[in-house]
């Protein structure tokens, strides 16, 4: 598997007083782990001398969106606990810990789960190594995902029904209340048409009508001007008829006054899956297999802006939700310009 990101961590520091419910860390500069009592917790060994660490002053463990395995290195004279915490649903956990004669230290495995459906929002975990009686300690905070500039979930449409095969109440951008077009959200007329072809349903957005295809565009968001490069994602999926009729599938993602795709256009399109229209569950089915992404960098002759905006445009009947975008920390950011 691909390696996207590497931890760094604060390393060459001998020792480590544990301080009140893991609160606090002090330290002492010494790169001489021979002396005293130590625990030190790294991220790998140097590639030409084993008993020379990479040393940053940070402690922190990026993992892959895609999940996998990612390793420690811990070198200790006294018997230590590790433990991990999170908040969130459990989405990591050790799975071996080796050690090895080679390098006279403990291989520490951890197994991380996978984000999936699109849904990158950052969540994080701890990994304590202590031993309380030496009043030593180490901390790892694991870190998977990203903050957000976007996170559009449009729960608070409510028109018609939630099954796409269901065109009964749904309402046009063009007729949506007040509040609702406060939220930035707009679209252009066809030529031919009186009102935008981007329907509010129950919970997510219709493109397109039978007769001619839409398009939507997200809000302005101004606090993205200051970023080089994110990720943006979305599920869209193509309508099918109870007979099994489908929609022409193809949805387009054009970007806005600044910003490119990683091949250096700012156009994008994307052949999507059908749902099943025969499936008793739709309304909830619809969704599978329908997660989308892809990464956005700014260039000198194009800069990523405060008027930068995504619009997604269909040709025929199109169902999109669950729109963010991701702001990449620098770990990806030199991956993907």
């Amino acid at each position: 598997m691909k390696r996207f990101k590497k931890i760094n961590l604060i390393v060459g520091k001998i020792v480590l007083l544990f301080l009140v419910s893991y609160g606090l860390i002090s330290c002492e500069d010494d790169n001489d782990k021979n002396r005293g009592d130590y625990l030190l917790v790294l991220d790998t060994l140097d590639e030409n001398d084993s008993t020379t660490f990479k040393i940053d002053n940070t402690a922190k463990l990026y993992c892959d969106i895609n999940g996998g395995l990612d390793t420690l290195y811990v070198f200790s004279n006294v018997e230590y606990d590790i433990e991990y915490q999170t908040k969130d649903v459990e989405w990591a956990k050790i799975i071996s810990e080796e050690y090895l004669q080679e390098i006279n230290g403990t291989r520490v495995i951890i197994e991380v789960e996978p984000m999936l459906d699109s849904d990158y929002r950052r969540r994080t975990g701890s990994l304590i190594f202590s031993n309380k009686e030496k009043f030593l300690g180490y901390f790892v905070d694991v870190i998977q995902g990203f903050n957000t500039r976007l996170d559009e979930d449009f729960t608070w449409l409510r028109y018609g029904s939630a099954s796409p095969l269901e065109m009964q109440n749904e309402t046009s951008i063009s007729n949506w209340s007040v509040l609702e077009k406060e939220r930035g959200w707009t679209a252009s007329v066809n030529e031919d048409d009186e009102i935008a072809n981007a329907y509010g349903k129950n919970g997510y957005i219709k493109l397109g009508s039978e007769l001619s295809g839409g398009n939507i565009i997200t809000p302005y968001l101004t606090s993205i001007a200051r970023d080089s490069a994110f990720l943006v994602s979305f599920n869209a999926v193509a309508y099918s008829s109870l007979v099994n009729e489908k929609d022409n599938n193809q949805l387009t993602v054009n970007i806005l006054s600044g910003g490119e795709f990683l091949d250096g256009t700012t156009s994008k399109t994307f052949n999507l899956n059908y749902y099943d229209s025969s499936d008793d569950d739709l309304a909830t089915n619809m969704w599978n297999d329908s997660a989308i992404d892809s990464y956005v960098r700014t260039n000198i002759d194009n800069p990523i802006s405060g008027t930068t905006r995504f619009q997604f445009i269909s040709e025929g009947r199109v169902f999109i939700d669950n729109v963010s975008i991701y702001v990449l920390n620098k770990e990806y950011y030199y991956l993907v310009r």
